[in-house]
């Protein structure tokens, strides 16, 4: 019984260890690369670092940032298949944020991902954003 209780109280330190270890990833930026977004039939491109992380519990967490503050955060679980948990934008016209699985999916082809879907409506507006992302992690 105690060790159940210890494996437990292990994975209540992992996730501190984690957040410090992804913003201490924002002074050390992963290898540069192309992000694409399409947001409802706009198209933009983010040229910058791709920060792909590895969470303990088999989560992967991607981060795509270019020379401004222009940000896609994608959170997929790998298990039998990909289940996009969470995605959210931050660019010029494509700002958004949604945790709705049963909205999203997600391909894998190589080190490739493409994760499409659906968004809430922001504020103020009353109609949800189609969304494609294109990414590489390496």
């Amino acid at each position: 019984m105690q060790s159940r209780q210890h494996k437990h109280s292990g994975g209540a330190i992992c996730a501190p260890l984690l957040l410090i270890t992804l913003v201490g990833c924002s002074s050390n930026p992963g290898p540069p690369g192309v992000t694409r977004i399409v947001f409802d039939g706009q198209s933009q491109t983010l040229n910058g670092p791709i920060i792909c992380a590895g969470q303990p519990d088999g989560k992967l967490v991607i981060l795509a940032t270019d020379s401004g503050n222009n940000t896609v955060r994608v959170l997929l679980r790998r298990a039998h298949q990909l289940v996009v948990e969470k995605v959210g934008l931050r660019t010029p016209g494509a700002t958004g944020y949604t945790d709705d699985s049963g909205e999203m999916w997600a391909t894998k082809v190589d080190n490739a991902y493409q994760i499409n879907g659906w968004m809430p409506p922001n504020a103020g507006e009353t109609t949800r954003h189609q969304f494609e992302i294109e990414t590489t992690c390496r």
